[in-house]
């Protein structure tokens, strides 16, 4: 699997509030949340006391599904979408500038960013990409490195604003 770090250092505490926060906010036990997301009740437990390394992504994917299930066992895509962006964030993945903005709006941020016109297909294949249930994790991974790659190039090549 491709290694993935975050963009910036990950900071256990911030992290561990976010996912508790997330958690009680869905009205969910740290047992019930490791049975939806099939990430282990000790994991959980750790990440939210902040004595574990940042999480991979697909663990985040995981948790965020866990996250947005119902009593019923359904799972609201945009919740899901919703908590995955939090948690990304919170663990240093995405920019704050891109984590604060729901995710059909990513395309008009990274527009901001500085992409051209011209260059809308790039961006709107990389959210197409990034949003699609169909990805594995390795694709996923993949997707995450294009980003973060563009993102660092554009803060190098991008004049202050």
């Amino acid at each position: 699997m491709l290694a993935v770090s975050p963009m910036t250092s990950f900071q256990p505490d911030v992290f561990s509030a976010e996912l508790i926060r997330l958690r009680t906010d869905a009205h969910l036990s740290q047992r019930t949340l490791a049975r939806w997301s099939g990430v282990s009740n000790t994991a959980i437990s750790a990440l939210e006391a902040g004595d574990a390394p940042a999480p991979h992504p697909s663990m985040l994917s995981k948790l965020a599904r866990g996250l947005a299930t119902s009593g019923y066992g359904v799972i609201d895509d945009r919740k899901s979408e919703t908590a995955y962006l939090a948690l990304m964030r919170a663990a240093g993945y995405v920019p704050a500038v891109l984590a604060q903005v729901a995710v059909i709006d990513w395309r008009e941020a990274l527009m901001a960013k500085g992409f051209r016109p011209d260059q809308s297909h790039i961006v709107d294949q990389i959210l197409d990409d990034m949003t699609s249930k169909r990805l594995n994790d390795h694709q996923r991974d993949q997707v995450l490195s294009a980003v973060t790659s563009m993102l660092e190039a554009l803060r190098v090549t991008s004049p202050e604003r």
